[in-house]
């Protein structure tokens, strides 16, 4: 791959040559154009197990965007594009399928729950390193519902709370996540928050319970998974995104 001078000016496309800026490279990159076109990859054979890889990336962007919807109150915690991440968890666990073949490969959530619990909403500042304690979830399966047992949260005992802001508030959700889902196949998730509480001041033990739709139930193939964040405020009315912290709690 050639590369420019900063100095040196080319248009952008020039007869099948392309002139483009790459992140991580500090001068122009020149590309001649080529490679096999839409058609022939859609229908050649020699292209038979590229069609399979793509299949199995829509697959795992598919099962990323259902996974994200099972937890959609806390994404206003996030302050970038989540996707990418999750979609690099569902392809991990779609290569653990050993039944389907390339190609036909599913994300099977059900199956490997414990790699869920490494979703976070924030990276730079871990849920766990702001609420240090453990929460109890008592789960019914039966009519999807969990009660979540918070306990009194104490500054500099088990509460360390980013500076900078008035108020805080904890927000527990809870979602059925669906084996190889479809692409636009969505369950809607329950969520309920606790009061403002001002950052001056620790906040007392209490419960949650969070109850899916009777529409919602847990067969074959389901999940439930079950989401804790830490939303932040100035005022005790509107939360300021992008700063909180939040996970992905449990997932049974």
């Amino acid at each position: 791959m050639a590369k420019l001078n900063e100095n040196v000016f080319l248009p952008m496309s020039l007869d099948g040559i392309s002139v483009y800026r790459m992140k991580g490279v500090d001068r122009m990159v020149v590309r001649r154009k080529g490679g096999p076109g839409a058609k022939a990859i859609k229908k050649s054979g020699q292209f038979i197990n590229t069609r399979r890889h793509n299949a199995e990336f829509a697959s795992a962007a598919s099962a990323a965007a259902h996974l994200r919807h099972s937890f959609r109150p806390l994404m206003q915690i996030h302050n970038g594009n989540m996707m990418p991440a999750l979609i690099s968890l569902c392809w991990k666990i779609l290569k653990k399928d050993a039944v389907h073949g390339l190609g036909e490969r599913e994300v099977q959530f059900s199956q490997h729950r414990p790699l869920l619990q490494e979703v976070t909403l924030n990276p730079a500042k871990p849920f766990d390193a702001v609420v240090q304690c453990s929460f109890r979830c008592k789960v019914q399966k039966a009519k999807p519902s969990v009660t979540i047992q918070v306990p009194a949260l104490v500054k500099r005992r088990n509460l360390a709370l980013p500076r900078g802001f008035a108020y805080y508030r904890l927000v527990f959700t809870l979602g059925l996540l669906q084996d190889a889902p479809t692409p636009k196949q969505r369950n809607h998730p329950a969520h309920t928050v606790s009061a403002w509480t001002k950052c001056s001041s620790g906040m007392p033990a209490q419960n949650y319970t969070l109850k899916l739709s009777s529409s919602q139930t847990l067969a074959a193939g389901r999940s439930l998974v079950i989401g804790v964040g830490m939303e932040m405020s100035m005022d005790g009315e509107k939360v300021v995104r992008g700063v909180g912290v939040g996970r992905v709690w449990e997932v049974v």
